[in-house]
């Protein structure tokens, strides 16, 4: 990722990688540093618990940030699934690729059932957390 400033009003963001990877680098870097450049106050994530419903590998030493589909299981309990670490994701996948599990550091392997914490990804166009306010 390259940020910089051209002449003295335009300032640019290089986000680089496949669609997934511009989306997420937008969401934790890009939207955060527009926020701050406007003189908003920084909006922190949202930080959900939801349980795990695949398994994900994962050593001690170094936070991480995975792809997740939130959805509420047949008991209404929030669940996330990853879409696996090298996965690919279309623009229509996309729209139901709605988080970031996120991994701390020292967190090692979950399993199935484990429950772990999850960022959705801010907001849709019109402001909604993604159908996790109002469910349909």
């Amino acid at each position: 990722m390259t940020f910089g400033r051209v002449g003295n009003a335009l300032f640019f963001f290089g986000l680089l990688g496949n669609p997934v990877s511009v989306m997420i680098c937008f969401e934790k870097f890009a939207y955060l540093a527009l926020q701050k450049m406007c003189g908003q106050a920084i909006e922190q994530p949202l930080k959900i618990k939801a349980r795990l419903l695949s398994v994900i590998k994962k050593r001690p030493g170094r936070t991480e940030f995975q792809r997740g589909i939130i959805s509420y299981d047949e008991n209404q309990v929030l669940s996330v699934t990853t879409t696996g670490a090298k996965a690919l994701v279309s623009s229509v996948q996309w729209q139901r690729l709605i988080g970031l599990i996120v991994l701390d550091s020292n967190d090692k392997s979950q399993s199935i059932g484990d429950f772990v914490t999850v960022e959705p990804f801010s907001r849709d166009i019109y402001g909604n957390h993604y159908g996790l306010v109002t469910q349909t």
